[in-house]
């Protein structure tokens, strides 16, 4: 039997990298959010609102071309270990150094 979520899944599947890559877009995002939170506990200023906005496309496209170069959107969750861990945390450090650099 079945299950609706069963079916999605399956609907789904053909499209599991391109879901992956927008995943990562959002905790890109989510997570440069909530740097300017926590640097600015909560309220962030207006000129520093700015710099976010300008600066977000430039961190979202450094980190979609280093993550695909160190290919984390292929790893299967289920199978994670801990070489994957240091690829994600390699990709992070380069784009990091990058985006920094950029700036």
């Amino acid at each position: 039997m079945r299950t609706r979520f069963g079916t999605l899944v399956e609907r789904l599947f053909p499209y599991k990298r391109p879901i992956v890559v927008v995943g990562h877009i959002v905790l890109f995002l989510a997570s440069y959010l909530a740097v300017f939170i926590l640097r600015f506990e909560g309220g962030i200023p207006h000129d520093q609102w700015i710099f976010f906005l300008r600066t977000v496309p430039l961190l979202v496209a450094i980190r979609v071309v280093v993550f695909a170069l160190f290919r984390v959107h292929e790893g299967l969750w289920r199978y994670v270990g801990i070489r994957d861990l240091v690829d994600i945390f390699k990709a992070v450090s380069v784009s990091s150094a990058i985006f920094v650099a950029v700036l």
